[in-house]
């Protein structure tokens, strides 16, 4: 990381255990920059300022995840399948089922990073 950079850090659990053979693409403000497999962490260099992280495997995805970095900042992300998606297939519901996200992304603070490790 540069020192007039940022680092945003996606950490994938292994729970609940869909999507474990397929990695999650890591988007940073639309363009793809990287991937993150199940029970992995990825680290990615951005320019400070505003970013939308967002996070997709297949057809499935997360909602974007807006987050402001200052230089030098250590942002922590998790990661995880919704544990619902998927399991519904009637007509309707399948095709809503598409549309709806099917990865949590959410901020972590830096507590609940040492407690996963």
């Amino acid at each position: 990381m540069d020192a007039h950079e940022a680092q945003i850090t996606i950490r994938r659990s292994g729970h609940p255990v869909r999507d474990v053979l397929r990695f999650y693409k890591i988007y940073v403000d639309g363009r793809r920059v990287g991937k993150v497999w199940r029970n992995r962490s990825a680290a990615v260099s951005v320019s400070p300022g505003i970013h939308r992280v967002q996070l997709k495997v297949d057809w499935g995805f997360s909602p974007e995840l807006e987050v402001a970095v200052a230089e030098g900042d250590q942002i922590n992300l998790r990661c995880m399948a919704t544990a619902t998606a998927g399991i519904s297939s009637a007509g309707s519901e399948l095709r809503k089922s598409f549309r709806e996200p099917i990865i949590v992304l959410e901020l972590i603070g830096a507590d609940d990073v040492e407690s996963e490790e």
